[in-house]
């Protein structure tokens, strides 16, 4: 399993939404009997080129969760859901039958997948970031106990992060942009965002020819704010420590809105 450690504007949410997408495209590759899925297929498989990566060896249903919505949904204790819950709640929003916390059991003994939990930071109350964290043990001590071949990757800001379970998750922290690197992802995502713009893109393209706007800027949200990003951040380093939708409820009584930790750089 993978902690992944993202500083502010390093993409930590598109990684995780194109991680899920990569293994998506994987997954669904075999049985790709329309055109629109196929093409979609094809511009992941032709993104990873980009990026010099090969798709996942091994295929396997991937589900991204938001810990933060998450977190609201279950509440500080066991009168919410528990994590194996939510996510068959969450899956039975898309199914044209109810997906039961056993059904999806049954689902995890047969076929690999892998569970990516998205901003861990995000959980800020104590009580709730708690509640998180014992159910995250709870799964994987589940999928241990019938022998699931379940991987679980975690997102998070370095800052506030306390390295746990070391003999289950390597930690992987995701560097920032040279700026040759920021040139080249600026010119790709202006190519992607304004494709339907051509006097605009060669605008904003003929800036980035220029050497402009790459001054310290080495992160994907600020090269290039108004755009949709593409791809996530490509450089890598890694360290041997461990290393829905589903809409939020009003606020409970328990909920607190403290202020989010200013991101720090490991």
């Amino acid at each position: 399993h993978l902690v992944v450690t993202v500083a502010p504007g390093n993409g930590k949410s598109t990684l995780a939404k194109y991680l899920t997408q990569v293994y998506r495209a994987a997954f669904a590759r075999v049985e790709a009997d329309e055109a629109s899925v196929s093409a979609l297929i094809d511009a992941t498989d032709a993104s990873l080129k980009r990026l010099s990566l090969d798709p996942p060896s091994s295929p396997r249903w991937p589900i991204r969760v938001d810990l933060a919505t998450m977190a609201e949904v279950m509440g500080p204790d066991s009168a919410g859901p528990n994590l194996r819950r939510y996510l068959a709640d969450q899956i039975s929003l898309d199914s044209t039958v109810p997906v039961l916390q056993g059904t999806l059991d049954a689902w995890l003994k047969l076929w690999p997948s892998v569970v990516l939990l998205d901003g861990l930071d995000e959980v800020t109350h104590p009580a709730l970031r708690q509640r998180v964290l014992n159910e995250i043990t709870a799964l994987l001590d589940r999928a241990e106990a019938i022998d699931a071949d379940l991987f679980v990757i975690i997102t998070t800001r370095p800052t506030g992060y306390t390295p746990l379970l070391p003999d289950r998750f390597e930690q992987l922290d995701l560097d920032f942009f040279t700026l040759a690197e920021a040139r080249d992802y600026g010119r790709h995502v202006t190519a992607q965002r304004w494709s339907k713009d051509p006097d605009y893109q060669r605008s904003t393209l003929a800036r980035f020819d220029a050497g402009r706007d790459t001054d310290a800027r080495a992160t994907p949200a600020a090269i290039a704010p108004t755009a949709a990003p593409a791809g996530p951040a490509r450089q890598w380093s890694s360290a041997p420590i461990w290393p829905s939708r589903q809409p939020s409820p009003a606020a409970a009584p328990w909920q607190l809105s403290p202020a989010r930790p200013a991101g720090l750089r490991l």
